[in-house]
């Protein structure tokens, strides 16, 4: 599949377009839950909160979010401990989140209607709380690959492409194991045109 110029174009847009609504969170430092996500994910191999009850539950007794803790492993290991870069990485996902909505739009309206959905996402006050909180990035990565799972599933039933098809299904993995609320996403695929 060729990637064409409006995509890399929208996608630049999008990225502009996060960064000038979010751009003062570069300036955060570690808030919140930071810390303990932190100190988690320095202690315990990211397998092992995904593998682990014991150890993920010593993370959350109620939430299952091995992906939060790789991500902020990912990042420890690239970025070590500055925390500007892990909000870069986070506002990142959220422009290819508005990037990757567009694309869903437009399958089923026009581009402009769809560009116009991803920037009423991105100017939406959750994105903008998820933004400055990086201990919601789970969140992010989570709609981040359930939108990838959806592309991949439309794209399986138009074109009967068998790679789209696996692309969406392990995209639907790593949106379940990012947070467990996207695990009724199958439902939602049943009733999309």
């Amino acid at each position: 599949m060729l990637i064409r110029r409006r995509e890399v174009l929208t996608g630049i847009f999008f990225v502009f377009v996060t960064l000038l609504l979010n751009s003062g969170v570069l300036a955060g430092g570690w808030r919140f839950d930071d810390p303990a996500i932190l100190l988690h994910a320095y202690k315990y191999s990211w397998l092992d909160n995904l593998t682990d009850p014991a150890i993920w539950q010593s993370f959350s007794t109620a939430n299952f979010t091995p992906l939060v803790v790789g991500s902020f492993q990912l990042n420890l290991l690239v970025f070590s401990l500055n925390p500007t870069l892990f909000y870069l990485h986070q506002i990142l996902v959220l422009s290819l989140c508005a990037f990757l909505l567009t694309e869903c739009l437009s399958l089923w309206c026009r581009r402009i209607f769809a560009i116009a959905g991803g920037l009423i996402f991105l100017a939406g006050l959750p994105v903008m709380i998820v933004a400055e909180s990086l201990m919601t990035r789970h969140y992010a990565e989570g709609l981040l690959f359930s939108l990838i799972a959806i592309l991949g599933y439309v794209r399986f039933l138009r074109a009967a492409s068998p790679w789209a098809l696996v692309v969406g299904t392990c995209a639907y993995a790593f949106a379940c194991i990012a947070k467990e609320v996207f695990l009724p996403l199958p439902f939602l695929l049943l009733c999309i045109p």
